[in-house]
């Protein structure tokens, strides 16, 4: 997730950038506005699942560790949620620029 992040800031993502440059200004504002609301979408369902998938096996264990399952998964929900706020302050710092 931090590598994610990490690409998000240095603008290494896969994007198809050919296209939205050629938009007027209004319809490519509506474009950021919307990529950035389904980003927003994603990740927050992303923590909200990876959430339900962590608490839900508490009662396994890990083999070499012999500790519940949840504590390694919960790295997942913390991710994404670390993303998300990557995701919105990069998005406040767009806006001011």
């Amino acid at each position: 997730m931090l590598g994610a992040l990490g690409a998000a800031v240095r603008g290494d993502h896969m994007t198809v950038d050919f296209v939205v440059p050629r938009f007027p200004q209004s319809l490519r504002r509506v474009v950021e506005w919307g990529r950035f609301l389904l980003s927003v979408a994603i990740l927050i369902l992303m923590i909200c699942l990876g959430w339900v998938n962590a608490t839900r096996i508490w009662h396994m264990k890990t083999l070499a560790l012999n500790i519940p399952k949840t504590i390694p998964l919960m790295a997942l929900p913390a991710g994404f949620a670390l993303l998300l706020a990557g995701t919105v302050l990069l998005h406040l710092r767009g806006r001011e620029s």
